[in-house]
Parts: structure tokens; C-alpha cells; sequence
């Protein structure tokens, strides 16, 4: 699957690696594999923007992160859990790019009617943490009370809004049967976000809402960027590091 990048790879290449949570992951093995190439051909690599579980990092994975040029961490868990196992690549401390993104009206992205600026919920839901769950069914319970909730006992409206749309790994299909349960005569207070908009056009919206429910960390951060109130469903060190980072540690599930 990798055969042409790895062919591509020469002395003058630098790779970079979007970290994200990658490491976090028993299919960071892939990435060795780059690293391998890199070194063998004299190239500079990056590993850009990342989060470590820092119980997950064993002797193995330090000696592949070691064989980067540059590391950045997203947040300081991670960062420190790096020093600590003193890591030999220079290391930073640098905020997720994602803050940096502008929101993007466009006509895709222009409010529904009845939406106003900070009258709304934004409500997003990931398969991943659905998959995670403790407990059968647990996580579309709760969500189903929390819309209850707000539309019973609020004048709030409630968008959906998805944030990865990949096959395998689509809010899509979790955020549309939250949708399909709200009771017909409620459902004009509600919003099925379209699942073809791009980072920046979901950004608008998400600036836009009262307060934020996220699972996605890139739909969090879009929130937080935009001054917008969160609450984070997580699921590893990504959420907790951002969080506390940003004083918000008791905003997160």
C-alpha cells in the first residue's frame, strides 16, 4: 500500500507525519516503516502536532520517535511524557494547527432558518466513542436524554454536526439516529448538519452555537478557538492534555 511514497523518498525529502494520536495506536508499526526509508536515504522527517498515551510508550516506540528530526506535541501531557523518557529529537510544545483555522460562511454553511447566532446546541457523536463504550448501548442513551433535555426544557434548537465522514468511521449514521428519534413535532428545532462540508465550513457553524457537545477533538477545538463552551466525551490523552491545558480539565467525560 505504501510502495510508491516509499519509492519517492530521497536524500532532499523531509517527511511529515500528521502526528494526531497515531501513537496511540497498535498500528503505529506503518509509520516505522517511513522512518526505516528515511533514515536510509538521509532524509529529515517530522512528526507534527502529536498525542501520546504515555503509558503506551515502551522502549520500541521510543527508539522509532527518537529516529525523528523534529517532534511537536499538541499538548503538555504528552510533552512531558517525551522529556521524561528523554527523548533525543527536538521536541516543542505547540498548539494543535486546528486553532489557527478561520471559520468559513459559505452556502453550505449559512445557518437554517431559525438558527441564530448562540440560540443552538451543537451536538457532535463519533462511532469511535461508541465503540469504546462500558456499557451496550450506553452513549446514544445518554445523548437521547440530553436532547430530551434541551428541547423540553430550554427554548435552545439542537444542530448535528458531523466532523469525520470516512466509511469506517462515520458520525453521520450515529448523529442521523439521533436525528430520526427527535418526535416530528419537534424536529424543526433540530438540524441534520450536511455531511460534505470541509474543517473550516463546520467551524462556522460551531462558532455559532451556544455551547458544544463533542467527541471529535477537532470539533472541540473548533469550539474552544471560537470562545464557544464545550464539553468533551474522550477517549484518550488527546482530550484530557487539550483540555487541561486550556483550564478546562472538569469539561471532560
Amino acid at each position: 500500500a505504501y510502495a510508491a511514497a516509499l519509492d519517492s523518498i530521497a536524500s532532499d525529502t523531509t517527511l511529515y507525519s500528521i502526528g494526531g494520536d497515531n501513537f496511540c495506536y497498535d498500528n503505529w508499526h506503518r509509520i516505522e516503516v517511513f522512518q526505516e526509508r528515511a533514515i536510509e536515504k538521509g532524509a529529515q522527517s517530522i512528526l507534527w502536532s502529536c498525542s501520546i498515551e504515555p503509558a503506551l510508550i515502551t522502549d520500541k516506540m521510543l527508539e522509532v520517535l527518537n529516529t525523528f528530526n523534529i517532534i511537536t506535541a499538541r499538548e503538555s501531557l504528552t510533552y512531558n511524557a517525551l522529556k521524561n523518557h528523554k527523548l533525543k529529537s527536538a521536541l516543542y510544545l505547540e498548539q494543535d494547527v486546528a486553532f489557527a483555522l478561520k471559520p468559513l460562511e459559505t452556502e453550505k454553511s449559512t445557518l437554517k432558518a431559525g438558527f441564530a447566532k448562540h440560540n443552538f446546541i451543537g451536538i457532535n457523536l463519533s462511532p469511535l466513542i461508541i465503540r469504546r463504550e462500558c456499557e451496550n448501548g450506553i452513549i446514544m442513551q445518554n445523548y437521547r436524554h440530553l436532547i430530551s433535555h434541551i428541547l423540553k426544557q430550554t427554548e435552545l434548537n439542537i444542530a448535528f454536526i458531523p466532523h469525520v465522514v470516512m466509511h469506517a468511521d462515520n458520525d453521520y449514521a450515529p448523529l442521523s439516529a439521533l436525528y430520526e428519534s427527535v418526535p416530528e413535532n419537534l424536529k424543526y428545532r433540530t438540524w441534520l448538519v450536511d455531511d460534505k462540508l470541509c474543517a473550516a465550513e463546520y467551524k462556522y457553524i460551531i462558532s455559532n452555537c451556544r455551547a458544544l457537545v463533542a467527541a471529535r477533538t477537532h470539533a472541540s477545538i473548533a469550539a474552544y478557538s471560537s470562545s464557544v463552551p464545550c464539553l468533551v466525551i474522550g477517549y484518550s490523552i488527546k482530550s484530557e492534555g487539550i483540555a487541561k491545558d486550556l483550564g478546562f480539565s472538569d469539561l471532560v467525560m
